[in-house]
C-alpha cells in the first residue's frame, strides 16, 4: 500500500477542487457585478499545468485550509483507502482526518473494518490496525462463536 499522501493526490481530487473553487467565485463575481474579474483566475487555471506534483498538493492543501476558514465545505473526515471482497462481505481500510486549529491536518490509521449483511441488516466489524485484516477477521469471528456457545 502507497503512503496515505499518494492516495489522496489523484489528479481527479485536484481536479475537482480546482473546479469547485473556480465555480464558486464565478458564481460570486457575478451575483456581484464583477464579472470582468473571473477573467484574471484564467491566467492561474491555466498556469496549474505547469505545477509539478509536489506543487498541486500544496495548492491542494492551501486551498482546503482557505476553504475551511471561509466556513466553505471541507474535505470529509474519514476516508476509504481500499475495499476488499473477502468471505461475505467486504474488507476496508480506512483513515481518519483531524484538522487542527492552524490548519494542518492530522491522519491516523488505516484501520480495519469487516462490512456484511446478516438478517437483513448491514453490520460492520471493527478489526483495528493490522498488516492481516483476514487473519484478524477469522480470529475475532472464532472468538464470537465460542464466546457465543458458552452462554
Amino acid at each position: 500500500m502507497g503512503s496515505l499522501l499518494e492516495l489522496y493526490s489523484s489528479p481527479r481530487r485536484i481536479l475537482g477542487l480546482v473546479n469547485f473553487v473556480v465555480s464558486a467565485h464565478n458564481y460570486r463575481m457575478a451575483m456581484s457585478g464583477h464579472q470582468g474579474r473571473s477573467a484574471d483566475l484564467e491566467p492561474m487555471l491555466s498556469g496549474l499545468k505547469n505545477l509539478d506534483r509536489d506543487d498541486l498538493i500544496r495548492l491542494r492543501d492551501d486551498l482546503d485550509r482557505r476553504l475551511r476558514e471561509l466556513g466553505e465545505e471541507s474535505p470529509p473526515v474519514s476516508g476509504v483507502l481500499e475495499y476488499r471482497p473477502y468471505a461475505d462481505g467486504t474488507l476496508q481500510a480506512e483513515v481518519r482526518r483531524y484538522y487542527r486549529k492552524d490548519g494542518s491536518v492530522k491522519e491516523q490509521g488505516p484501520y480495519w473494518y469487516f462490512r456484511y449483511h446478516e438478517g437483513g441488516k448491514q453490520k460492520k466489524l471493527y478489526l483495528g490496525r493490522t498488516d492481516d485484516p483476514e487473519g484478524e477477521l477469522a480470529r475475532k469471528r472464532a472468538e464470537n462463536r465460542d464466546g457465543n456457545k458458552r452462554s
